[in-house]
């Protein structure tokens, strides 16, 4: 062994503790002293690690260390308080969802009791527009009677008109009640024969009235002094609107000759080769007609 070996090999053994706790301690202690100290340290074999370096580069790895190990403290407390966040949103979309379960709960109840009401009305108004009509069964509204034609007394200038208009005697006419629509003096334009209003029959026998429209029906064109005639049934604002929308099935079943029957309260009635047909829309009795009535016409 050469005389550099030995001094080596020396050098190394001298550093060697007896004791490893005591030499972790001695080494703690040289890698806590300030860099100046680490200079202290001579002897140091040219190309060769020093003492002082790698104090130095394990400091370096302590400041790592513990940076690494402030940076996890940090990551920890953030996922912590992340984890915290989502508990307390998981428990607010929890509440929410009860929430929306209830709400769900009680819309189908108030969906279920307004249904039920809506069914109700719908029977109330059924029931209310039936009683309607039969207040209005005697009724009898004719259109066309020029304004003060009429005079002081409606119900006598009717007595005795009406059979005139129709070309028929009636054994008994009974008018309990009669008048314009609406009441009250004419208008100027009303007076000068621009459309004037309508007068309202109430007969006491509903048979009569019956048998005036039918006259009226089996006369068509009424004239009566130079003025247009025309006989009505009276029905409720909810009857009328559902006959008026068959008034274009009328209009062409009329230029085209076939002959049809509107009844109450609206149910058109068309007679076509021999059999007759009914439709409560204005849509199927269209349908009809296309494809009946028109292709074999």
């Amino acid at each position: 062994m050469s005389a550099r070996e030995t001094r080596k090999t020396q050098r190394l053994k001298d550093l060697q503790p007896s004791h490893p706790a005591k030499a972790s301690k001695k080494m703690d202690a040289f890698v806590n002293r300030p860099l100046e100290d680490t200079t202290a340290v001579s002897g140091a074999v040219a190309g060769e690690p020093t003492l002082a370096f790698l104090a130095s580069e394990m400091r370096a790895i302590r400041v790592s260390t513990q940076n690494i190990e402030q940076d996890t403290k940090e990551i920890k407390a953030t996922v912590e308080d992340i984890e915290g966040k989502i508990s307390t949103l998981n428990s607010r979309i929890d509440e929410a969802e009860e929430r929306v379960a209830a709400l769900e709960g009680t819309a189908h109840t108030s969906k279920q009791r307004i249904e039920a009401i809506q069914e109700e009305m719908r029977k109330l108004m059924d029931h209310i527009d039936d009683l309607d009509n039969r207040g209005r069964r005697c009724n009898l509204k004719i259109l066309g009677i020029p304004e003060l034609k009429e005079g002081d007394d409606m119900i006598q200038f009717l007595q005795r008109e009406i059979p005139e208009m129709l070309g028929h005697r009636f054994p008994t006419l009974e008018i309990q009640r009669a008048h314009r629509v609406p009441t009250g003096p004419p208008r100027r334009d009303q007076r000068e024969g621009n459309r004037p209003r309508p007068v309202m029959v109430n007969l006491l026998r509903y048979q009569v009235k019956e048998e005036m429209l039918r006259r009226a029906r089996e006369k068509g064109q009424i004239l009566w002094q130079g003025a247009r005639i025309m006989f009505f049934p009276d029905y409720s604002k909810r009857v009328m609107d559902q006959r008026m929308s068959f008034r274009h099935i009328k209009l062409d079943l009329r230029s085209k000759g076939v002959e049809y029957t509107l009844r109450f309260p609206a149910t058109m009635e068309i007679k076509h080769n021999g059999a007759r047909h009914r439709f409560t829309s204005p849509a199927e009795a269209a349908e009809f007609i296309k494809k009946k009535i028109t292709k074999e016409g």
